[in-house]
């Protein structure tokens, strides 16, 4: 495939991906929202400076000469972040890839999130966790999940008018080098050693390491199998949170301090402190089943869960050198 345009390029999925795909040998342009950002682009990127995206964006100039498309940009899961601003992340993935299409641009691969499915994994009559997979129905709880729902629908109706591809990937949480948010600070409150409620929890969540991500985006953009396909991705292993404790601990040579705590009592507590959604997120379930991926791309993640938590935790460790290149 020719040049890729990459949005959201200097972010912490749109970087590492910039670096990987340069690494393949992939010809670059990044899309980013202010001139400053250009000295955040891996070296050799063609910088695009955007502006804010919408419904007015241009994007004739950023699709010359493209032949795929990478979507990234958009706002982060905030539950300050307004319905109105969430609406321009919809109208302008619709505008980029109407725009694409007309451009002759191959295919589009959109980042969406597996809140689109649901906020938790429920348990079945005999107590199993039910995950979640393509087929379901979609569940979006928030108005950030709501919203990715209605740019994925917005992409598709254009794949319906158009010689455009587009691949959707719900994702769960993504963690990796230069992870920032909630798994950062989960990071910094095993490193500082205070003992943690959470021995007694019994869930399973699926994430999905930087570098895996990665690769299946680069596999997404040549394979012709995932043309027009809605993939859910992850590493493919399950953790528990005292186990992603427990591994975290371990890459920073650290012993585990967890304690048990009555789980209704937590979230009581998480209540009370305007911390709920943080309770719920450590000690509720979120499975995934990524399958279709593996059996449809024959993709199989190229780290482990381990590597992914010992190459996050490494990069945590020499945040004095954040430039280098761990994945």
């Amino acid at each position: 495939m020719g040049k890729i345009l990459v949005t959201g390029a200097n972010g912490f999925v749109g970087s590492a991906l910039c670096r990987g795909l340069s690494r393949d040998g992939f010809s670059l342009r990044g899309a980013i929202r202010l001139p400053e950002y250009a000295g955040l682009l891996p070296k050799g990127i063609e910088p695009f400076v955007t502006g804010g995206i919408g419904p007015r964006t241009e994007w004739a100039a950023a699709l010359e000469g493209i032949e795929g498309i990478v979507h990234l940009a958009g706002f982060a899961h905030s539950y300050q972040n307004s319905k109105e601003r969430y609406a321009d992340e919809v109208s302008g993935a619709e505008r980029l890839a109407r725009q694409a299409a007309q451009h002759g641009v191959r295919r589009l691969v959109y980042l969406s999130t597996i809140k689109v499915n649901g906020e938790y994994s429920l348990r079945d009559k005999n107590g199993r966790i039910v995950s979640f997979n393509e087929e379901g129905r979609p569940d979006p709880q928030d108005n950030y999940a709501l919203y990715k729902w209605k740019a994925e629908q917005a992409l598709c109706r254009i794949q319906e008018e158009s010689e455009l591809k587009i691949i959707i990937l719900r994702s769960p949480l993504i963690y990796g080098p230069q992870v920032k948010a909630n798994f950062l600070s989960l990071i910094k409150l095993v490193d500082s050693r205070i003992p943690l409620p959470l021995a007694g929890i019994k869930n399973k969540r699926s994430l999905i390491y930087l570098g895996n991500l990665v690769d299946i985006i680069c596999r997404c953009l040549t394979e012709p199998q995932a043309g027009g396909q809605v993939f859910l991705v992850s590493d493919g292993q399950d953790i528990s949170t005292p186990e992603l404790v427990s591994l975290i601990a371990e890459g920073l040579r650290r012993r585990p301090r967890l304690f048990p705590f009555p789980l209704g009592l937590m979230r009581s507590v998480g209540k009370i402190a305007g911390r709920l959604p943080e309770v719920e997120r450590l000690t509720r379930s979120l499975v995934i089943d990524s399958q279709k991926i593996n059996r449809l791309l024959n993709w199989k993640p190229p780290y482990t869960l381990r590597q992914g938590i010992q190459l996050t935790v490494d990069a945590y460790k020499a945040r004095k050198s954040p430039d280098e290149a761990l994945f």
